[in-house]
Order: structure tokens, then sequence, then C-alpha cells
């Protein structure tokens, strides 16, 4: 039964283990999945390259043109009149027409909201330029909060070097809120690089009263779970569960829970794996992980009716979900187990012809055009997408950023379509194929999931078939 569990819980629990242990950072981008880091470089480049571009003659223009403040404060207002009214190009405009004041207010708050704009809606370029004209003065201070600056505009990005690189100095001269985030992201950029003691050490400088303080904490857990340090990461995670202010994180504690579970079911603690799967919400997001955390918790523990309650509750839900998929095959397999062989038969039957039709379903849109504009990408909760019945999970494989600047490339293109249609033909062509770069390789992410999809059905699908295989060779079931 284990050798069956071992490979049946691995994907759940190998991906909640390492997502979860960049809590602010999304998930990594799995292994199997090809992470496309060259074109996405590529492109991202482009997209600055072509923002600099843009602004440029868009403030040229004669409302723009006529655009001019004579103190930071009354730009940053104006800028946050134009976010209101949802015109966030208007508002970077804004701030490169009028970024001398940016330079003669250097160590103005407000100098570094309007930076953290520039560079949230990639106009990197003049946000570099700036930041170089700023670095002159030679303000430590201000020095400082750039480098976080940039330091976070690369962390969601990926690169962790360049993370560390731009936080290699000691960043407490930076205000409060600033510098406990710094000292999380550097953690996850040292924890991405496999130096787990210096991020425990960056996390362990974050105070009880910060908010990232539970992040932390969760990574230094999973820090010491990886080293193999488990008692250390259970105290600090049942610490955390205990903790009145984590319990108002709903989000947070239904993580906490699973990611606890899981690691209690790696080291065969099922009774207490067990508990921790039931207090997941009924409603979270993380309830059918929870689901078949207590399905194989149950059946280690040889209550295979309890199993098969939380398995055939999990396949009900008809999910387009892992653990929903994995569900069709626990089924028949804890039939088996309980010895009711003609429905572990007909179990393992269904099963097979679910992964089947799933398989043939996927290799179908994988073989097919996507027209993103039929099938969008959604930036609600996470970066997904849905194809007919096939749920897409970008933010599982990918980072978000690429999707928040495919769209601000898209509202370039809207507004020059609209607003300014004799652009020049140089930046209007470039807006085109900037944009058909970014549609092709949101479409191989899409499919590059789906292939990754159906290796994991196929595995089902051969188990199945064994399964099936199994009952008809040792002649137990009625032929």
């Amino acid at each position: 039964m284990k050798t069956f569990f071992t490979h049946c819980a691995i994907t759940s629990l190998m991906t909640l283990l390492t997502g979860l242990c960049l809590f602010t950072s999304a998930a990594n981008a799995a292994t199997e999945i090809d992470s496309y880091q060259s074109q996405l470089k590529a492109i991202d480049k482009a997209h600055q390259a072509l923002s600099k571009s843009f602004y440029s003659q868009l403030v040229k223009t004669p409302s723009l043109k006529a655009a001019r403040y004579s103190t930071i404060e009354t730009l940053l207002q104006a800028v946050r009149n134009e976010q209101s009214n949802k015109d966030q190009i208007k508002s970077v405009a804004l701030i490169i027409r009028n970024k001398v004041l940016l330079t003669r207010y250097y160590d103005s708050p407000e100098t570094i909201t309007l930076l953290q704009l520039l560079l949230d809606n990639n106009a990197f370029e003049q946000a570099k330029k700036l930041m170089a004209d700023i670095r002159e003065q030679g303000d430590d201070n201000v020095i400082g909060q750039l480098n976080y600056l940039l330091a976070d505009f690369y962390f969601q990005r990926k690169d962790g070097q360049a993370v560390l690189n731009y936080l290699a100095e000691d960043s407490n001269d930076l205000p409060l809120t600033q510098y406990h985030h710094a000292l999380l992201i550097k953690g996850i950029a040292l924890q991405q690089q496999g130096q787990h003691s210096a991020s425990i050490k960056a996390y362990q400088k974050i105070p009880s009263s910060a908010q990232d303080y539970t992040a932390a904490q969760i990574n230094i857990a999973i820090a010491n779970i990886r080293q193999g340090w488990w008692t250390d990461g259970h105290h600090i995670i049942s610490q955390l569960l205990n903790d009145p202010q984590t319990a108002t994180q709903e989000q947070a504690l239904n993580r906490l829970y699973i990611t606890l579970g899981y690691s209690l079911l790696n080291q065969s603690y099922y009774r207490n794996a067990r508990k921790n799967f039931q207090l997941v919400g009924l409603n979270s997001r993380y309830n059918n992980q929870a689901l078949l955390g207590i399905a194989l918790t149950a059946a280690h523990q040889d209550d295979y009716l309890g199993a098969l309650n939380a398995s055939r509750f999990l396949k009900a839900k008809q999910q387009d979900d892992l653990p929903v998929d994995e569900a069709y095959l626990l089924v028949p397999f804890f039939y088996e187990k309980s010895q009711q062989l003609a429905t572990a038969s007909l179990g393992y039957s269904e099963a097979a012809s679910y992964y089947q039709d799933k398989i043939l379903s996927l290799n179908k849109l994988i073989n097919s055009p996507i027209e993103l504009t039929n099938y969008p990408v959604e930036l609600a909760n996470g970066v997904s997408m849905s194809i007919k019945e096939t749920q897409l999970d970008f933010s599982a494989v990918y980072p978000d950023y690429f999707f928040t600047q495919r769209q601000h490339l898209m509202q370039l293109k809207q507004l020059q379509q609209k607003q300014w249609p004799l652009a020049d033909k140089q930046l209007i062509q470039g807006l085109a194929a900037l944009n058909q770069q970014y549609d092709e390789l949101t479409v191989k992410m899409a499919k590059s999931i789906m292939q990754h999809r159906v290796a994991q059905l196929s595995s089902y699908l051969n188990q199945s078939r064994y399964g099936l295989a199994r009952l008809f060779d040792n002649n137990t079931v009625e032929q």
C-alpha cells in the first residue's frame, strides 16, 4: 500500500511544500514545466524599450505638454486622481512629463512612491535614468530606498541574484514596513538558492508585530523541514496556529493546516496529520487538498471506510483539479483494500475511461489554436484561464508580473488605436508585434501546463489499468 501512496500523494505533497515555502511569491515554477525564462526576459526588455518610446511621444501631445506641476505634492495628487479614474497610462505620463520634480525633491517620500509606480508599469528605462540622477546626490538613506525598489522589481521577476545584489548592504535605515519586506524577499531569494541557514537569519529579524511576520515564520518552518529538522518546523507552525493574530487570517490559517498536515503525513504521524486536514475550511481553496490528505491518512490508519468517504466526496465534486483526478484512482484502490473486489473492478474501469476522455480532451486543446479573445486571462485571484471545462492556474508555475505587464501593454495598444491613431508608424508596429509576442507566449504556457497535466493523467491511467489487470490476473473478479 505504501508504494501506491508514495506515487499518488507525491504531486500534492511536493507542490504544497515547494509552493508554500515561498509564502508571498506565489508558487515556484514546477521543474517539469518549461519556464520560458529567456523568452520572459526578452519580452520584458522589449516592453521596457517600447514603453520608453511610447511615453516619450505621448508627453509631447498637447494635453500632456500643458500638464506641468510646481511641487512634488501636487504632482502626486494629480497622479492619484488619474489612478482613481483607472487611467494608469496618464498617471505614468504625468510623472514622466514632470520628472524634473523627482530629481529636485529626491529625498521626498512622494518621489519614492512615484518611482514605484513607474516600475510597476514597466517604465523601467525612465525610472532607471531618474534613479541614476538621484544616486548622484549621495544620500545613503535615499539610495537604500532605491535599492529596495529595484530588489522588489527583480523579486517579481524571479531574479534572486539581482535581489541579493541590491540588498547586499544592511537596509535597516529603510522605513520599517519596507525594511521588513526587504528581509522577507532577501530570505526568499536565499531560500531559492538553497541557502536555508542564511535565509533563516534574515527571516528571524522580522518581529512579530510586522505584517510579513507570518510569511517569514512559515518560510523558517519549511526551511527547517527541508533540512530534516522536522520537529523544529512543526513546532513553529503549531505556534502560528495558536497565535491570535494568525487566527484572523483565514487563508493563512488554511495554508498552515495543509502544510503541517502533509509534513506530518510524510513523517508517518497519521493521526495528527488527519486532525490538521480536518481543520481546513470547507469553502477554502485548499479544501480538495485537505480531502485528499484525509483519505491518505485514513488509509494509512487502515480506516478504509473513512478513506472511501473522503475520496468519494472528493470525486463527486467533478472539478478540474488534480486532487479530484487522483480521487478517481483512490476510490477503487480503497474498495480493493476493503475486499469489495467487484466494485473495485468497476471503479478501475471508470477511472481508466475518465482519464482517457480527459487526456483526449486536453490533447485536442493542445493541438488546436487558442484564441485569447475567447478565453481571456483572469487576474482577479491569481492568474488563471478557463478553456471550456479546463482550468489553468498560471500563478502556480509562472511569475504573475508577465500577465500584469501583458495587460499594461494591451492598454497602451488600445489607447494608441482609439486616441492616437496618427502615432509614429514604428511605434504602432512595435505595439502590435509585442502584443503578439505576449499572446504567443501565453498560449505556449497554457499548452505547457496542459501537457504536464496529460503526463500526470497518463500515469493515473496506467495505474488504473494495472489495478484492473491485477484483479483479473489473481482471479479475484468474476469474469
